[in-house]
């Protein structure tokens, strides 16, 4: 039985001794292969791509719809401006005519000058000019009779 025991320890201790010592872990995986990689980037600079060309897209579209709503107030505000400039022509050329019809010639000038430096169409500059000149030279002729009738009455008293 002495001879078993030392025999005994052997057989535990060589079955002990392999499970003994420093495990290993499991080596680790084999890094990926540069075409894997290649191909993984593709694919991310392609979805770049498409999100990229989506965002264009919807900065297009909003672009298009804010330059559609200038363009719409521009038209409006032309408009607007248009038929301010049409009513101040009118109500000037009216006003002015007006008051040649009552003899008051220095103020239809002054009406005819309210107008300023407004943009005419060619008919309505055509009219403003020859008011102008019908005024013009009814003054003249006033300012003529009136030079005529002042000469005579001082021939009178002479």
């Amino acid at each position: 039985m002495k001879k078993l025991v030392p025999l005994f320890l052997l057989g535990a201790l060589s079955l002990a001794l392999p499970g003994c010592g420093k495990k290993q872990e499991p080596p680790p995986p084999p890094p990926p292969k540069a075409d894997s990689l290649i191909d993984s980037a593709k694919k991310a600079g392609e979805n770049v791509a498409d999100a990229a060309k989506d965002a264009g897209k919807v900065v297009a579209d909003k672009a298009k719809d804010v330059g559609q709503a200038v363009g719409d107030a521009a038209k409006s505000a032309y408009s607007d401006a248009k038929q301010s400039v049409g009513s101040t022509y009118t109500t000037a050329v009216g006003r002015a005519e007006s008051l040649f019809k009552e003899s008051k010639f220095e103020d239809a000038l002054k009406s005819l000058k309210s107008i300023g430096d407004m943009k005419l169409t060619p008919e309505q500059k055509k009219t403003v000019d020859d008011l102008k000149g019908k005024i013009q030279k009814a003054i003249d002729a006033t300012k003529s009779a009136t030079t005529n009738a002042v000469n005579k009455a001082g021939e009178l008293f002479k």
